[in-house]
Formats: structure tokens, sequence, C-alpha cells
């Protein structure tokens, strides 16, 4: 397998995105950010690795 997703989470892509989002992060919530970010992607690494083999795709979203 390749490099995870989370790997390439650095304070600079955090940085980036919080400008892109007009946040202004302390110190404390952007390494906040950067962990809830890597677990998100690692959730998403972890998802690509099912075996979806015949598996229907969805003709439509899901409403909430």
């Amino acid at each position: 397998m390749g490099i995870a997703m989370a790997d390439n989470i650095t304070n600079e892509t955090i940085d980036y995105v919080s400008i892109l989002a007009k946040l202004e992060l302390t110190g404390e919530e952007r390494e906040g950010a950067r962990r809830d970010m890597c677990r998100m992607l690692e959730y998403i690494d972890k998802m690509s690795e099912l075996d979806t083999e015949g598996v229907e795709p969805m003709s439509r979203k899901i409403q909430c």
C-alpha cells in the first residue's frame, strides 16, 4: 500500500485550509485541527481497503 493520506497533513496544510475557511486559529486549535484532519483521512484510507467487489453503486445520494 502507498503512503497514507494523513501523513501529508502539515502545519502549512492547516494554515492554508484555515485561510480558505477564513479562520484565525491559535496554536492549540491548529494542532487540534491537524489531529482531526489526520483522523478523518486515516478513516478514508481504512475505507479504501474494503472489498467492494459486487457492491452496486448508489444511484442517488441519501438525504439526511
